[in-house]
């Protein structure tokens, strides 16, 4: 639940449990460094396993007959076979001097900021909370405007006085800083299409796939939206209207089931712009609505806490950790953050009432079923 993966650890000694004979190198550098996909490395490697009784030939012969990148892939497939070969049962990682002289892509520059915002946080904020809070504006802008990027910045203005009531160092407006842009730009249906038919989400499907010169290449989006996630979307009554109702709720689920929109279409490209258009209606949708109460609750604990227990306010600031994604995910980290505050809420008395909540979303973040975070509420009730 945290950033998304497993504990590495976790994974190779579920693998050398699990596989008759374990190989490990880093495929994804080999490719890169190669200029192929991984699944070219993917293909050596199961040839220089030996688990399959097809000759070296073969598998070259498979290559060069699908024509995408034969050169490239050739070689990437070639250099995986021979890391495969020397490398079974040993369970390290193969070197690859080649991948460690890939260049890598220089970072774009950062658009900047409307003179007033940039003003703004030059002169309110903290200095060390200034980077965070210039990306978060940005961010605000790229997700809706820059009056919602004002916003932000109002919402920031608010901690600033709590760093000298609490004389805890600024960590507070910088935790807040980070986790307010993540928060304030929560995932809905509209920012997930925005983001599918970005041109920069086009580019890199290119640089991921290699295409041959001349050769078309077809993305179709694999969506399965819920019907919290439409309702989300629309006006906040008729929302509201729709999730307590029966019959519109029942007809609306026939909308549910997974559907494959190919963006690379024209007419799969409008359904995805149009939705994404809908950012400038973003203010008045249920999600909206009830993201903003969320944030406004968070804001007014920190605020409150942070008079009487600094620390306690910083660990509260960063459950946002929790907040993430959309759909069945975005519902189990959130219920997850809000057992962990009630249960900050009745114990903020307490000395290790700081330790405590940063022991639970240590718990939290553990899983995504929130069985650590349930057993360790259980053990200290």
């Amino acid at each position: 639940m945290g950033d998304g993966r497993v504990d590495s650890r976790q994974v190779r000694a579920l693998a050398r449990e699990h596989a008759k004979r374990y190989i490990e190198f880093d495929m994804q550098a080999m490719a890169d460094a190669n200029g192929s996909v991984i699944s070219a490395a993917m293909l050596g490697a199961i040839c220089g396993s030996g688990a399959l009784p097809f000759a070296v030939e073969q598998y070259v012969e498979a290559i060069r007959s699908s024509g995408i990148e034969a050169e490239s892939s050739t070689r990437t497939f070639d250099a995986a076979r021979r890391a495969a070969a020397t490398r079974a049962d040993a369970g390290l990682p193969a070197a690859s001097s080649a991948a460690a002289e890939t260049p890598m892509e220089a970072s774009p520059a950062r658009p900047s900021l409307p003179a007033a915002l940039e003003e703004r946080i030059r002169t309110r904020v903290p200095a060390t909370a200034q980077d965070l809070a210039r990306e978060g504006a940005r961010r605000m802008i790229d997700y809706q405007d820059p009056a919602y990027a004002g916003l932000y910045l109002d919402r920031l203005d608010a901690i600033v006085p709590l760093e000298r009531a609490g004389s805890g160092g600024f960590e507070l407006i910088e935790s807040v800083a980070r986790g307010l842009a993540l928060w304030m730009s929560f995932e809905d249906t509209i920012r997930v299409a925005d983001l599918k038919i970005r041109t920069a989400r086009a580019r890199r499907v290119l640089q991921e796939v290699r295409p041959s010169p001349g050769q078309l290449v077809q993305v179709t989006e694999f969506m399965k939206p819920r019907v919290e996630e439409i309702c989300g979307t629309l006006p906040v009554a008729l929302g509201k209207w729709i999730l307590r109702s029966t019959a519109p709720r029942r007809w609306l689920t026939r909308l549910t089931g997974g559907r494959q929109i190919a963006t690379s279409s024209i007419s799969g490209f409008l359904q995805l712009y149009w939705l994404a258009g809908l950012r400038r209606w973003r203010r008045r949708t249920l999600r909206y609505s009830l993201e903003q109460a969320r944030i406004g609750r968070w804001l007014d604990l920190i605020g409150r806490m942070a008079r009487q227990n600094y620390r306690l306010a910083v660990e509260i600031a960063d459950c946002q950790q929790l907040i993430k994604g959309y759909g069945a995910t975005h519902e189990r980290g959130a219920a997850s953050f809000d057992a962990i505050l009630a249960d900050a809420q009745a114990r903020q008395s307490r000395a290790d009432a700081a330790d405590r909540v940063r022991a639970l979303r240590t718990a939290a973040l553990a899983d995504d079923q929130g069985i650590a975070l349930s057993e360790a509420l259980a053990a200290a009730s």
